[in-house]
């Protein structure tokens, strides 16, 4: 029974990513290239949808490059069931595991959008800031003690989080963006100042050794930007590991 309800665990998690690539990132192809375009039936004319879909696949970076769909999918996967198993075997509260895949899939999201498309968003961090209001609100209903401190802590660790990133963004002249600076700062919010400040630390120190292996490899200039949104989203990956060993 336990590995059947963390195989499900991980079954949701794949076919979250599966959506994701096949029916919201083409949205957001076609919002950035044809901005004019508001209404949904305008999409359905004459299988405009489909044929822009069409034309976002043969360009997709992920779609393209089956080891990295691979490797996406199989890490949706297993951290779906990572998720169960840890729920199943070892405690963890099922409000708990409920918000670390919500997370998981809202910065999956990040990660396709942003290196796709290179934006992330508004959608991600508005997603992590509503979660945040209703996992404060469910502590609250099911008479949490800790829930006063829990919702202090979110509160501060946001306001902590955009103030230090706001001053990377003017040191580093805009070395990390706006998007950036909203997931992290909402993630924040949702999860507190340890699993936030983890999060930034592996965010930063992957992103770090990344870029030295590309400037040895000469792939990179150091002029060169890195989208920094799949960094953060095996930065959370490593903090939730480490939380789990």
């Amino acid at each position: 029974m336990v590995y059947f309800v963390s195989i499900l665990w991980g079954l949701v998690s794949l076919i979250l990513a599966k959506l994701t690539l096949h029916s919201y990132a083409p949205c957001i192809f076609i919002r950035l290239n044809y901005p004019g375009l508001h209404k949904k039936t305008d999409l359905k004319e004459d299988g405009f949808f489909q044929q822009k879909k069409t034309e976002y696949i043969s360009q997709s970076i992920f779609i393209k490059n089956k080891f990295l769909l691979s490797s996406l999918l199989i890490t949706a996967f297993v951290f779906g069931l990572l998720s169960g198993i840890c729920t199943e075997l070892y405690g963890y509260t099922v409000l708990g595991t409920v918000k670390r895949f919500l997370i998981f899939e809202v910065l999956l999201i990040a990660l396709i959008t942003d290196v796709e498309f290179s934006i992330i968003p508004n959608m991600c961090p508005f997603l992590l800031m509503v979660f945040g209001v209703v996992f404060n609100i469910l502590n609250f209903v099911l008479g949490n003690p800790e829930s006063p401190k829990i919702l202090i802590n979110g509160f501060c660790t946001t306001i902590i989080c955009f103030l230090f990133l706001i001053i990377v963004n003017k040191i580093s002249h805009s070395g990390i963006g706006a998007g950036d600076i909203k997931l992290l700062s909402c993630l924040g919010f949702l999860c507190g100042v340890r699993v936030t400040l983890f999060t930034l630390f592996f965010s930063f120190l992957f992103c770090a050794v990344f870029s030295i292996v590309l400037l040895i490899a000469k792939k990179k200039k150091m002029k060169d930007s890195l989208q920094l949104a799949p960094f953060i989203f095996f930065g959370f990956i490593a903090t939730i590991f480490l939380a789990i060993v």
